[in-house]
């Protein structure tokens, strides 16, 4: 931890400056030196530098790594080399989590927002569409981890945003859909920072959403909550459109 927070002030030091010399001296690319800390087994080469982000080419992988500075105290750098490198694993994750809220209210379809992209569950097939260089996921964790540890690290800084069509979301009771969302997460061994779940029964709005956007602004209602360091939801709050 103090070897990143030493990288890190560093790091955003070069930033505020905004010194070509300084991110690109014999010492001073210091968001090169954290990926190759962070991740000894990957090759990277610096690519381009803009409003407050470095980006890196890494052998192996189409997406540029993004790697940037958090301006909270302390200060700490963070990626987003994990989600590119688990990027298919961890869209597998959410779609099967979500499938398993959907089993336990009757439904089947769904859509899905992660990091990178978004995807959308129609009889039993999951269609995804990517652009993770154009995005800034902020992973925190201080090493190269699993699968398994990426998706139950509170640092990795993981969402599960979904949308699910029911056929009627007056039908359902708050409580006990709150209940199977909290159940299906505790049981997931996944943790974490936000999960939001929208309902919808507006059919046509969300047959609407397929190949041109993940969003259903007709939900009935948005469960939301911010699970703990652990993953277990111990508060949550509904909204109604």
């Amino acid at each position: 931890m103090k070897i990143r927070r030493i990288a890190a002030a560093a790091l955003a030091l070069c930033f505020v400056l905004g010194s070509v010399s300084c991110r690109r001296g014999s010492d001073e690319d210091k968001g090169l030196e954290y990926l190759e800390e962070k991740y000894p087994d990957y090759t990277f080469t610096y690519s381009s530098y803009g409003s407050g982000l470095a980006y890196y080419e890494v052998d192996g992988f189409d997406s540029r790594v993004v790697v940037g500075v958090a301006q909270d105290e302390p200060l700490e750098l963070y990626d987003n080399f994990q989600f590119i490198k688990y990027r298919d694993e961890i869209v597998d994750a959410l779609a099967d989590l979500t499938s398993e809220i959907c089993s336990q209210v009757g439904a089947s379809d769904f859509n899905l927002n992660f990091y990178g992209g978004s995807g959308w569950m129609r009889d039993g097939e999951l269609t995804c569409e990517y652009n993770m260089s154009e995005q800034t996921a902020r992973d925190y964790s201080d090493e190269d981890l699993s699968f398994e540890e990426f998706m139950a690290s509170p640092d990795a800084f993981n969402e599960l945003v979904a949308v699910i069509y029911v056929e009627d979301a007056e039908a359902y009771d708050l409580d006990d859909l709150a209940q199977i969302i909290i159940d299906a997460v505790d049981d997931s061994g996944y943790v974490f920072h936000i999960v939001r779940i929208d309902f919808t029964d507006n059919a046509d709005e969300f047959a609407g959403t397929v190949d041109r956007r993940p969003t259903v602004y007709d939900y009935q209602y948005s469960f939301y909550a911010e699970p703990d360091d652990d993953g277990h939801i111990t508060d949550y709050s509904w909204s109604e459109a």
